[in-house]
């Protein structure tokens, strides 16, 4: 294609044509024929039918009243000044299609400033008598193919331009009743409001759920990650707000206890294996040195990952799986790592996802039978 042919001087829609014309796409054409005939109508006659069609879909509209009434605080309307029609004239949108009547957009931007004054003349005449003016009330129908072949009128979809100066006008009776009604719009209804978007109301959504599933006192997993590049064995903190999740299924996790070793002091540390995490996480407060070294409970060897900083991981239901063990012959004599007898509640200080899972298990699996709690030997000892 021979881009120099296209040069139109910013005409986009010569540019348009241009293209159209050199890909050999035509717009798309409607061919109405009577019933009953295959027979193309003229232009004329297809027009007539476009027009009887969409006028007698408004048939059963009750008409409208030409009594106001009245609602608000005051039965006076503001005074419509001329800066704030020059203001709205300016905002216009030269490039879209005007309405029936109206001059040029680019001619009614150049000159807002001269159209202002009779127009806010022209708008507080028309709220004061309380007459809109019908010119302002004619609209050019456009009637747009939804298909290729158009062949039927169900197939049509009217588009209607209406006068943009009427929508100026219109654009203050709107902002009038807003200014009435503002304070009684709930906190939460965003459509349609100003300076509110789709944006918004999806950011309170996920506000709201992290609110109502933020189980402080039951737990819970960190939803998305931003990836940030780290130092030493633990990454840069996420700017991620927490969610919680939870199961009113009784699943035994695999926990673990462990020793953590910072620079100078060590603690006694909960290990959660989780294969469905693609990170490691380790909580702030557990996290003194930069260097992590993971000890196993018996002083066996030490493991070193890379985890993500976050302020909590999880909480999750003490089991006493080792008060239980006895019931299954096939984890008696096995040293669960994990054992607590005065909790039904524990927190996890590091939770090891699939990225390192396998540098704590051995790949030793004891198995019972279906529905038993299955045993899975790991460097800290033995998990469930």
């Amino acid at each position: 294609m021979n881009i120099g042919r296209l040069n139109t001087s910013g005409d986009a829609r010569m540019w348009w044509k241009k293209v159209w014309k050199l890909t050999g796409k035509k717009k798309p054409s409607i061919n109405l024929s009577e019933q009953g005939s295959d027979s193309k109508l003229e232009d004329s006659d297809a027009a007539n039918m476009i027009n009887t069609f969409f006028a007698d879909l408004t048939n059963d509209f009750p008409e409208i009243q030409s009594r106001w009434s009245l609602y608000g605080h005051s039965d006076v309307l503001p005074t419509v000044t001329p800066e704030s029609v020059a203001k709205k004239l300016l905002s216009i949108q030269s490039r879209k299609a005007p309405g029936p009547n109206d001059p040029y957009l680019k001619i009614i931007k150049m000159f807002a400033h001269s159209f202002a004054i009779p127009l806010a003349n022209i708008f507080n005449a028309s709220f004061g008598q309380k007459v809109f003016p019908k010119l302002w009330k004619e609209f050019r129908l456009a009637p747009i193919p939804k298909v290729e072949p158009c062949t039927n009128l169900d197939e049509i979809r009217p588009i209607a331009l209406t006068s943009t100066i009427s929508k100026i006008q219109e654009s203050y009776v709107v902002d009038w009743m807003y200014d009435d009604i503002e304070s009684k719009i709930c906190k939460e209804q965003y459509g349609g409001v100003p300076r509110s978007s789709a944006v918004l109301a999806l950011v309170h959504l996920l506000h709201k759920w992290n609110k109502a599933l933020d189980l402080s006192q039951r737990g819970g997993h960190h939803v998305s990650l931003c990836e940030s590049k780290g130092e030493g064995n633990v990454s840069a903190s996420i700017g991620s707000p927490t969610m919680h999740v939870r199961s009113e299924s009784r699943v035994v996790l695999q926990t673990a206890q462990g020793i953590l070793k910072g620079a100078q002091n060590a603690a006694r540390i909960r290990v959660m294996f989780d294969t469905g995490s693609h990170k490691s996480f380790v909580t702030s407060k557990v996290v003194r040195a930069a260097g992590l070294p993971v000890k196993g409970k018996n002083g066996e060897e030490a493991v070193t990952i890379e985890a993500y900083c976050v302020e909590t991981i999880a909480q999750v239901r003490n089991e006493h799986i080792e008060l239980r063990k006895g019931e299954y012959p096939h984890l008696r004599g096995l040293w669960f790592s994990d054992v607590c007898k005065s909790s039904e509640v524990f927190d996890i200080d590091i939770l090891v996802g699939s990225d390192f899972l396998w540098c704590f298990q051995s790949g030793t699996i004891v198995r019972g039978r279906a529905h038993e709690p299955v045993a899975v030997e790991t460097t800290l000892g033995w998990v469930r």
